[in-house]
C-alpha cells in the first residue's frame, strides 16, 4: 500500500485541474482522504522511491511524518467540508478558482510531509506557499491585495532562504536524504538560513507581519489551513534539518528561544484587543509558533542546561 504515499499529494494536485467546474465542489473533501488513509494504515518505516521524479524522490512515513500527516489531513478535510458546503460555494464568482488554489496548497503541504528528500520538501513547500497567495487575495478587495503583496514578498524571501539552506545541506552532507550524523556539521550560514526561511512560515516575531494581514483577508476555510496546517511545517522542517541537540549549537538554540518568547509576549496583549476574528486567529498562531519554538529548542538542546 505504499502507493498511498504518492496518492497523498497527487490526489489534490490532480483534482486541482478540474476543481473549477461548478458541480465539483466536493473535490476539496476528496483531496485529503488518501493522506489520512496513509497516516492511519501505513506501517512506520513505509517507503516509496521514485527515481524518475525531481532528483530522485523518496517518500516515507516515520513517527514524525505520521503525526504531521494525520493532523494536517484532518484539518484540510474539515476545512474542505466547510468550503464545499458553504452556502453558494459552487455558484459564486471565483469559487472554482478558490478550490483550485486550495487543492494546490493542500498538495504542497502533504507532499513536503511525506517527502523524505530535500528536493521533495522544498518543492512541496514552494507549491504550498505560492498557491496560498491565491487564497489570501481571493476576495480581490484592496485590503486583500495589500495582504497578498506582503504575504508574497515574505513568502518568496522565506523560500529563497530555505532553498539556499537546503542546497548547502546537500553540499555539506553529500546526500539528499541526510541523517543526524550528516547534519552534525552544518555551518552557521546554513543554520541561519533555516531559522529565517522557516521562521517566516511559522510567523515568529519579527517575521510575523504577514499573518495579521493575511488571515483576516482569506476566506474562513483558507485561514483555518493557513493557521492549523501550513504554518506548522516550520516545526517539521526544524525537526528534520535543524537537530540542535546533534549540531550542538547553543547560540542558535538561544536565538530560537528568544524569538519564541518574544512571539508569545507580543501575541497575548495584541491579540486580546483585536476585533476581527481573523486577526485574533493570527495572533493566536503567532503565540503558538513561539511556544513550539521554545519547546522544540528545550527538547533538542540539552547542551544548554
Amino acid at each position: 500500500m505504499t502507493w498511498l504515499l504518492a496518492a497523498a499529494w497527487l490526489t489534490p494536485l490532480l483534482l486541482a485541474t478540474v476543481a473549477h467546474r461548478r458541480h465539483l465542489a466536493w473535490t476539496t473533501v476528496l483531496g485529503p482522504i488518501p493522506a489520512l488513509a496513509a497516516a492511519l494504515l501505513l506501517p512506520e518505516g513505509a517507503r516509496l522511491e521514485l527515481p524518475w521524479l525531481l532528483l530522485g524522490s523518496v517518500l516515507g512515513v516515520d513517527e514524525t511524518a505520521r503525526l504531521f500527516l494525520g493532523f494536517s489531513a484532518l484539518i484540510w478535510l474539515a476545512a474542505g467540508v466547510y468550503a464545499a458546503w458553504e452556502p453558494g460555494s459552487g455558484q459564486h464568482a471565483g469559487a472554482g478558482r478558490f478550490r483550485a488554489f486550495f487543492l494546490l496548497a493542500m498538495a504542497g503541504n502533504l507532499w513536503l510531509i511525506v517527502g523524505q528528500d530535500l528536493a521533495s520538501f522544498y518543492t512541496g513547500f514552494s507549491l504550498m506557499g505560492i498557491a496560498s497567495y491565491g487564497l489570501v487575495v481571493h476576495s480581490g478587495g484592496p485590503e486583500a491585495l495589500r495582504a497578498g503583496r506582503v504575504y508574497l514578498t515574505l513568502t518568496l524571501a522565506g523560500e529563497l532562504a530555505l532553498f539556499a539552506a537546503l542546497v548547502l545541506i546537500a553540499h555539506q552532507a553529500g546526500s539528499l536524504t541526510p541523517g543526524a550524523a550528516e547534519l552534525a556539521g552544518l555551518d552557521d550560514l546554513t543554520l541561519a538560513l533555516l531559522v529565517l526561511g522557516l521562521g517566516i512560515k511559522a510567523g515568529l516575531v519579527p517575521l510575523h507581519v504577514w499573518l495579521p494581514l493575511a488571515y483576516p483577508a482569506a476566506p474562513p476555510a483558507a485561514a483555518a489551513v493557513l493557521s492549523g496546517a501550513m504554518s506548522k511545517v516550520a516545526l517539521l522542517g526544524w525537526l528534520r534539518y535543524l537537530p540542535l541537540g546533534q549540531v550542538a549549537a547553543p547560540d542558535w538554540g538561544a536565538l530560537l528561544i528568544l524569538l519564541g518568547l518574544g512571539s508569545m509576549a507580543l501575541s497575548i496583549p495584541v491579540g486580546l484587543v483585536q476585533r476581527d476574528p481573523g486577526a485574533v486567529l493570527a495572533y493566536s498562531s503567532i503565540g503558538k509558533a513561539g511556544l513550539l519554538a521554545v519547546s522544540y529548542t528545550h527538547l533538542t538542546l540539552p547542551t544548554m542546561q
